[in-house]
Protein backbone atom coordinates (compact mmCIF):
# COMPACT_ATOMS: atom_id res chain seq x y z
CA UNK A 1 0.00 0.00 0.00
CA UNK A 2 2.84 2.87 0.92
CA UNK A 3 4.60 1.82 -2.63
CA UNK A 4 0.88 2.53 -4.29
CA UNK A 5 0.76 5.72 -2.20
CA UNK A 6 4.12 6.61 -3.09
CA UNK A 7 4.15 5.94 -6.82
CA UNK A 8 1.26 8.07 -7.10
CA UNK A 9 2.42 11.12 -5.15
CA UNK A 10 5.71 10.59 -7.30
CA UNK A 11 3.86 10.95 -10.29
CA UNK A 12 1.14 13.27 -9.28
CA UNK A 13 3.59 16.29 -8.52
CA UNK A 14 4.99 16.81 -11.66
CA UNK A 15 1.48 17.59 -12.87
CA UNK A 16 0.84 19.68 -10.02
CA UNK A 17 4.06 21.35 -10.31
CA UNK A 18 3.02 22.17 -14.05
CA UNK A 19 -0.51 23.06 -13.31
CA UNK A 20 1.09 27.21 -12.38
CA UNK A 21 2.85 27.19 -15.70
CA UNK A 22 0.31 27.02 -18.06
CA UNK A 23 -1.39 30.40 -17.62
CA UNK A 24 -1.60 32.68 -20.48
CA UNK A 25 -2.86 36.11 -20.93
CA UNK A 26 -6.60 36.14 -22.18
CA UNK A 27 -6.82 36.35 -25.71
CA UNK A 28 -9.40 38.83 -25.69
CA UNK A 29 -7.70 41.42 -23.56
CA UNK A 30 -7.43 44.55 -25.18
CA UNK A 31 -7.55 47.28 -22.97
CA UNK A 32 -8.05 49.52 -25.43
CA UNK A 33 -11.19 48.55 -26.20
CA UNK A 34 -12.14 46.22 -22.84
CA UNK A 35 -15.34 48.23 -21.32
CA UNK A 36 -15.58 45.44 -18.25
CA UNK A 37 -11.92 45.50 -16.77
CA UNK A 38 -13.73 43.34 -14.10
CA UNK A 39 -14.34 39.82 -15.85
CA UNK A 40 -10.24 39.86 -16.30
CA UNK A 41 -10.21 39.66 -12.53
CA UNK A 42 -9.69 36.11 -12.30
CA UNK A 43 -6.77 36.10 -15.24
CA UNK A 44 -5.33 39.06 -12.84
CA UNK A 45 -5.02 36.88 -9.96
CA UNK A 46 -3.79 33.86 -12.01
CA UNK A 47 -1.03 36.15 -13.39
CA UNK A 48 -0.24 37.25 -9.86
CA UNK A 49 0.22 33.83 -8.89
CA UNK A 50 2.39 33.47 -12.41
CA UNK A 51 4.61 35.98 -11.34
CA UNK A 52 5.17 35.01 -8.06
CA UNK A 53 5.98 31.51 -8.88
CA UNK A 54 8.59 31.80 -11.27
CA UNK A 55 12.03 33.01 -11.12
CA UNK A 56 13.04 36.61 -12.86
CA UNK A 57 13.68 36.43 -16.37
CA UNK A 58 13.48 37.93 -19.90
CA UNK A 59 11.29 35.28 -21.56
CA UNK A 60 8.56 36.12 -23.78
CA UNK A 61 5.94 34.74 -21.49
CA UNK A 62 7.17 36.37 -18.51
CA UNK A 63 7.23 39.61 -20.71
CA UNK A 64 3.63 38.98 -21.83
CA UNK A 65 2.54 38.07 -17.96
CA UNK A 66 3.60 41.41 -16.85
CA UNK A 67 2.63 43.57 -19.11
CA UNK A 68 -1.29 41.88 -19.00
CA UNK A 69 -0.69 42.95 -15.07
CA UNK A 70 0.48 46.14 -15.26
CA UNK A 71 -1.89 47.27 -18.29
CA UNK A 72 -4.60 45.51 -16.13
CA UNK A 73 -3.87 47.62 -13.31
CA UNK A 74 -3.61 51.05 -15.27
CA UNK A 75 -6.31 50.57 -16.63
CA UNK A 76 -9.30 49.32 -14.70
CA UNK A 77 -11.30 51.44 -13.06
CA UNK A 78 -11.74 49.57 -9.58
CA UNK A 79 -8.38 48.68 -8.37
CA UNK A 80 -5.41 51.59 -7.72
CA UNK A 81 -2.13 50.48 -6.06
CA UNK A 82 -0.75 53.73 -4.68
CA UNK A 83 3.03 53.88 -4.94
CA UNK A 84 4.20 54.41 -1.70
CA UNK A 85 7.69 55.30 -0.95
CA UNK A 86 7.66 54.79 2.67
CA UNK A 87 6.34 51.46 1.71
CA UNK A 88 8.54 50.35 -1.55
CA UNK A 89 11.97 51.02 -0.10
CA UNK A 90 13.18 48.30 -2.31
CA UNK A 91 13.03 50.41 -6.06
CA UNK A 92 16.86 49.04 -6.51
CA UNK A 93 14.75 45.59 -7.42
CA UNK A 94 12.57 46.11 -10.23
CA UNK A 95 11.45 42.55 -10.22
CA UNK A 96 10.60 42.91 -6.45
CA UNK A 97 8.36 45.86 -7.75
CA UNK A 98 6.43 43.97 -10.04
CA UNK A 99 5.83 41.20 -7.16
CA UNK A 100 4.94 44.00 -4.95
CA UNK A 101 1.71 45.20 -7.60
CA UNK A 102 0.66 41.49 -7.75
CA UNK A 103 0.75 40.40 -4.95
CA UNK A 104 -0.79 43.73 -3.98
CA UNK A 105 -3.89 43.21 -6.81
CA UNK A 106 -4.26 39.44 -5.82
CA UNK A 107 -5.08 40.47 -2.45
CA UNK A 108 -7.08 43.58 -3.36
CA UNK A 109 -9.41 41.49 -5.79
CA UNK A 110 -9.51 38.39 -3.13
CA UNK A 111 -10.07 40.42 -0.30
CA UNK A 112 -12.06 43.74 -1.31
CA UNK A 113 -13.24 45.01 2.41
CA UNK A 114 -9.49 44.37 3.31
CA UNK A 115 -7.33 47.97 4.32
CA UNK A 116 -4.90 49.47 2.15
CA UNK A 117 -2.76 48.48 4.92
CA UNK A 118 -3.52 44.94 4.75
CA UNK A 119 -3.43 44.87 0.60
CA UNK A 120 0.44 46.57 1.46
CA UNK A 121 1.17 43.94 4.57
CA UNK A 122 0.18 41.16 1.86
CA UNK A 123 2.46 42.51 -0.92
CA UNK A 124 5.09 43.08 0.71
CA UNK A 125 4.84 39.30 2.20
CA UNK A 126 5.09 38.75 -1.40
CA UNK A 127 8.32 40.54 -2.09
CA UNK A 128 9.72 38.80 0.57
CA UNK A 129 8.68 35.24 0.22
CA UNK A 130 9.67 36.20 -3.64
CA UNK A 131 13.05 37.74 -2.54
CA UNK A 132 13.72 34.55 -0.64
CA UNK A 133 12.77 31.96 -2.62
CA UNK A 134 14.88 33.76 -6.15
CA UNK A 135 17.98 35.55 -4.30
CA UNK A 136 20.36 34.39 -6.41
CA UNK A 137 18.66 35.95 -9.65
CA UNK A 138 17.88 39.45 -7.90
CA UNK A 139 19.81 42.47 -6.59
CA UNK A 140 20.38 42.81 -3.39
CA UNK A 141 17.97 45.47 -1.73
CA UNK A 142 18.98 47.23 1.43
CA UNK A 143 15.19 47.65 1.78
CA UNK A 144 14.07 44.30 1.47
CA UNK A 145 16.78 43.15 4.10
CA UNK A 146 15.20 46.26 6.28
CA UNK A 147 11.85 44.63 5.84
CA UNK A 148 13.41 40.67 6.98
CA UNK A 149 15.10 42.39 9.96
CA UNK A 150 11.35 43.76 10.43
CA UNK A 151 9.98 40.44 10.18
CA UNK A 152 12.27 38.16 12.00
CA UNK A 153 11.21 40.16 14.99
CA UNK A 154 8.09 40.22 14.40
CA UNK A 155 7.32 44.30 13.81
CA UNK A 156 6.98 44.09 10.32
CA UNK A 157 3.21 44.55 10.14
CA UNK A 158 2.78 47.19 12.89
CA UNK A 159 5.69 49.31 10.61
CA UNK A 160 3.47 48.63 7.28
CA UNK A 161 0.40 50.08 9.59
CA UNK A 162 2.02 52.85 10.64
CA UNK A 163 2.99 53.50 7.47
CA UNK A 164 0.39 52.91 5.11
Amino acid sequence: MKRVLLLYLLLLLPVLALRGQDFRVPPDFDPDTVRDFARFEPAVVKAADWLMHHPPDTTAQRREIARFLVTWLDKTPTLTIVLDPDIITFTDCPDCLLIYMAGYAKHALQNPDASTAEHNIAAVHAVLDYYLKYKKFLPKSKGIKFYLKLDKKGKLETYIREHS
